[in-house]
């Protein structure tokens, strides 16, 4: 054994020794709670009906502080489990500027400290830890609460855990740093998505513990982290703002169901509680108060099966349809409101002072201008010498303004601008909504998102102008956004990250161009489907990606079972990627009776870090797998410009094995 090592392990003893007498300390007190509950169940079993009303509700309420408790103490037992098999993955030695004594800071998913106080590990997120992904051996610095720390780092160490036990500890300069990354990088496994504090890059540091309290758009290349990035960035926020900001402040919009699956574990992981998590289809079915009869996904594979999109899809993508939207209900604000004398008692109301309040609350959502201004009425009425026997109330005002709107309503508001568009708006569905959500804001504020003080857009290459005008609407909060335009599925969307910057005008813009996830062969090979420039993969080596051609699809069938079965042995994940779903069901079954498949869809969203699933590609859209497998990948099935954006999109899911399987008559 090495002198590090040994060296780590002696230290880590004594560590050890103390996590387990916390541990047996926490045991002690959960198993005294567990007595009393019990007793005090008994209690009140064997004398219910004698026990008086006061006596009673001292007891609940002693019952719910120790609830409280013992809930706290549970938590604390979870953490301390973790520790003792994972405690921390680095070591720092850190002198602060003046002193000469190095400090030794060990750095960890949670803090743990001694009895005295003196804190043994540190949580990766508290102030200090950033230097450990900031800044190499010699000077560094933190920002602390009170100011910025200076000092110098004299060591950095990996120390590496297996079950509890130091397997490895390795002195690490910055060469040494990127050959820990490779090796992490290459045991990295497919499934659901886990912690990346090990690993995390400066880059990707800085914008997790970014300070400013506003908005961020990250453009971030495949495999560059962004999502783990987003997640990370949360817990930071939830350790930093502990008194200002909880969990249930927090909310994370999703592209599908799936996706909220693959992320779900690595907050818990953190010892965060989970966030709010809506799929967009949810949010606008919330939002609108209207279930979409065609759902995003529908939308998007009708798009993929023919190539184009239907006429009414394409206008809601582009930043016409906002343009005429605000041109529609800036004439319902100028011409919309005929209103006629309103009289209270001996007072009467004139028309032009009615119009006059009208525009005088401009910016007030419609309904709100009209309670605004039935306020004002009988505030002015209330001011006069004489008043009537019988006042209205401020709603059977409003609603009397309200019968002089041109539109009453969203919904009828909605029926008159679809009714003057040039071509017929069928069935509601997703990108329709937004429609109706846009206007439903003009009307009234939407309370849907009132409580929440920080939000997550995810996948946002997807969103249209029109849903993002929306989301800024309704948003009263900081939000970070993430996505990557290279990995547009269908062509008729015209947001650019441009644009999305005109939107978001205040927002830190912040690009990722290394890419971790995929090997140097998989990424370069992804590049050239889409001539890209951009894109810096991780030089960490594997297997050329295979492209096998086929004739027919007995032949296909055969040879995918045959990779199958072969890749099984080497990787635990594997995904099968169809362009659309519909193509995804036809192979699921004529493979379900062949071998155990899963078929994720917006109905099966069920992700296990084993096994073998099949998707489309607008599901396998910011998930990974240890392998993956294009099906039916000749350019006929994945014609032009849009076609290779799929292409890539199938080939930069895999982190270690890609293999394309085409159709060739030839």
């Amino acid at each position: 054994m090495d002198r590090v090592t040994a060296e780590e392990q002696a230290n880590w003893k004594v560590t050890k020794k103390l996590l387990q007498e916390r541990k047996a300390e926490i045991d002690a007190e959960i198993s005294g709670f567990l007595k009393e509950s019990e007793q005090f169940q008994h209690y009140l079993t064997d004398y219910r009906g004698e026990i008086d009303p006061h006596e009673m509700f001292t007891n609940l309420r002693l019952q719910e502080q120790q609830f409280i408790v013992g809930s706290f103490r549970f938590r604390q037992l979870e953490k301390i489990e973790k520790q003792l098999q994972q405690p921390y993955f680095t070591r720092v030695d850190f002198v602060f500027s003046g002193e000469t004594t190095a400090e030794i800071i060990y750095i960890g998913s949670f803090s743990f400290a001694a009895g005295n106080g003196e804190l043994l590990i540190y949580d990766w997120r508290a102030p200090i830890a950033g230097i450990f992904y900031d800044f190499d051996i010699g000077s560094a610095r933190y920002q602390a609460p009170n100011g910025m720390v200076f000092g110098e780092i004299t060591r950095k160490r990996q120390v590496k855990f297996v079950e509890g036990a130091v397997d490895y500890a390795i002195e690490t300069e910055a060469t040494l740093f990127d050959e820990v990354l490779q090796k992490e990088l290459m045991n990295q496994r497919g499934g659901k998505m886990s912690t990346i504090i090990r690993t995390i890059q400066k880059e990707q540091n800085q914008i997790i513990r970014n300070h400013a309290r506003k908005s961020m758009i990250i453009q971030g290349v495949a495999g560059s982290g962004k999502t783990s990035i987003a997640l990370h960035r949360i817990a930071f926020l939830l350790y930093q703002l502990r008194e200002q900001l909880t969990s249930n402040e927090i909310l994370i919009l999703s592209p599908n169901k799936v996706f909220a699956e693959y992320i779900s574990e690595v907050l818990p992981e953190l010892g965060e509680e989970p966030v709010n998590e809506f799929s967009i289809d949810t949010f606008i079915a919330e939002m609108t108060g209207v279930q979409p009869e065609i759902s995003r996904l529908e939308e998007t594979e009708q798009a993929l099966l023919t190539g184009e999109a239907e006429e009414e899809l394409v206008y809601l993508s582009t930043a016409r349809c906002v343009q005429e939207l605000d041109a529609f209900l800036e004439a319902f604000q100028r011409t919309g409101f005929r209103p006629k004398p309103v009289v209270i008692g001996e007072y009467t109301f004139e028309e032009e002072y009615l119009l006059k309040r009208f525009n005088a609350y401009r910016k007030q959502p419609i309904l709100e201008r009209l309670e605004r201004m039935a306020g004002d009425m009988l505030e002015a009425v209330a001011t006069k010498p004489f008043q009537p026997k019988k006042k209205p109330t401020i709603r059977g005002l409003s609603n009397q303004l309200k019968s002089r709107l041109r539109y009453r309503t969203a919904e009828e508001a909605f029926a008159g601008f679809r009714d003057n568009l040039p071509f017929s708006v069928g069935r509601k569905g997703y990108s329709v909504l937004f429609v109706l959500a846009y206007i439903q804001l003009f009307f009234e504020r939407n309370e849907l998102l009132q409580d929440m003080k920080y939000i997550v857009i995810d996948e946002m290459q997807d969103y249209t102008p029109l849903q993002f005008n929306v989301l800024q609407r309704a948003l009263h909060c900081p939000v970070l956004l993430i996505g990557d335009y290279t990995q547009q599925i269908v062509d008729r969307n015209e947001m650019t990250l441009d644009k999305l910057t005109e939107l978001f005008p205040k927002a830190n813009v912040m690009n990722l161009s290394k890419s971790y996830r995929s090997t140097y062969e998989i990424m370069m090979f992804a590049k050239a489907l889409i001539n890209d420039d951009v894109i810096q993969p991780m030089v960490r080596h594997g297997e050329m990606p295979r492209r096998i051609i086929v004739k027919n699809v007995e032949e296909e069938k055969g040879e995918l079972l045959n990779v199958i079965d072969k890749s099984l042995k080497l990787h635990a994940t594997i995904a099968l990627i169809t362009k659309t779903h519909r193509q995804a069901e036809n192979w699921y079954n004529e493979l379900k009776h062949s071998i155990k498949l899963v078929l994720l869809n917006e109905q099966a969203t069920t992700l296990t870090n084993q096994g073998v699933v099949i998707c489309s590609v607008a599901i396998s859209k910011g998930l990974e797998f240890d392998h993956v497998i294009g099906l039916d990948t000749q350019e006929e099935n994945f014609q032009g410009a849009a076609g290779k954006q799929q292409l890539f999109v199938i080939a930069t899911r895999a982190l270690h094995l890609l293999t394309f399987i085409e159709r060739s008559d030839e």
